[in-house]
């Protein structure tokens, strides 16, 4: 049989290597960890690549936020370099707002900021788009075998990318934190069908363990407004997730007093700090919650994360405006 690939073939090598990397040492790529565009990567050719939301930038990103001509990067020996070109909205680098017209280092996997998409520059930022590759559920079915499983859990994998796309670009559309919270929960909700109420619970950032904000959501008929501390606690002390799916584990007094069949608990992990938490449980099936809904529940706090912290730089820029402007 001949080792030659396909077109498709071809195609899907190429994309994945996009992704991987190739061979031989880091590429200098250009990774979107997250917004509309997320998944894609870019190779930097030459010394300047223009940034923005049309056609003529070398790379374009198609992100509402993101101004026409929004960044250039410079490659300068073996070291890259950002210039804002006094874009609507800024651009931030490891969460830092840098100033227009001015020259600052881009160190390998520090993430980037513009409207509501992340990027990074370099072979360890795409550690992120790995881990959600990895996180995704694939349906298992043990009467399939050979090429046709293979071929099962390919679709698979596409399909659910394709999902967590979506949903990413759903929650770009609005940089007002309510909005974005609620948007989470709406898509957690429609996605993951054994779900009754869901809750995200944010940390303050200046006072560790203090709890700044949480945002409730259930399906019409459930009580909401609630969610089991304990639960919420454990994840926040590991932060790791959580999750007792009810019928094959033993509850614990306060799940079972709460009247909860099952329950799944997320941390929100953005350069690598706890920001919260999304929490979600079941109060009417007793089938409980399944292995692969934790799966596709972590792989979705990825964008969900991102959104929430994108959110927060906005409101924080706005307030520091209107700070200036008094």
């Amino acid at each position: 049989m001949s080792g030659a690939l396909s077109a498709k073939g071809q195609e899907n090598m190429t994309t994945w290597q996009n992704i991987v990397g190739q061979e031989g040492g880091p590429m200098y790529r250009l990774y979107v960890v997250s917004g509309p565009e997320i998944g894609r990567s870019f190779e930097l050719q030459g010394d300047t690549t223009h940034i923005g939301k049309t056609p003529e930038n070398e790379i374009q990103i198609k992100d509402r936020f993101i101004s026409r001509n929004h960044l250039t990067v410079l490659k300068k020996g073996e070291k890259y370099f950002l210039k804002d070109l006094g874009s609507d909205n800024g651009t931030f680098v490891d969460g830092n707002l840098i100033r227009s017209g001015v020259d600052v280092e881009l160190p390998e996997g520090v993430p980037v900021v513009i409207g509501m998409s992340v990027f990074c520059v370099g072979e360890r930022c795409s550690d992120d788009i790995l881990n959600t590759v990895k996180s995704l559920s694939i349906p298992s079915d043990e009467k399939r075998s050979g090429p046709e499983r293979t071929k099962h859990r390919t679709r698979a994998i596409e399909k659910n990318m394709e999902l967590l796309r979506n949903v990413s670009r759903f929650l770009t559309y609005s940089l007002d934190l309510g909005d974005v919270l609620d948007r989470i929960l709406d898509s957690i909700l429609t996605l993951l069908k054994r779900i009754d109420r869901g809750a995200i619970i944010l940390l303050d950032s200046q006072k560790k363990g203090k709890i700044s904000k949480v945002v409730f959501k259930a399906r019409e008929g459930i009580k909401g407004g609630t969610y089991c501390q304990e639960v919420v606690d454990q994840v926040i002390a590991r932060g790791s997730e959580l999750m007792v799916m009810g019928k094959d584990q033993v509850l614990s007094d306060a799940l079972r007093v709460a009247g909860i069949k099952s329950v799944m608990c997320v941390p929100l992990l953005n350069r690598s700090q706890l920001r919260g938490v999304i929490y979600v449980d079941s109060v009417v099936d007793s089938n409980g919650f399944r292995k692969d809904d934790l799966s596709f529940f972590k792989a979705l706090s990825i964008p969900a994360a991102h959104a929430i912290h994108n959110a927060l730089l906005y409101s924080n820029a706005g307030k520091g405006a209107s700070r200036n402007e008094k």
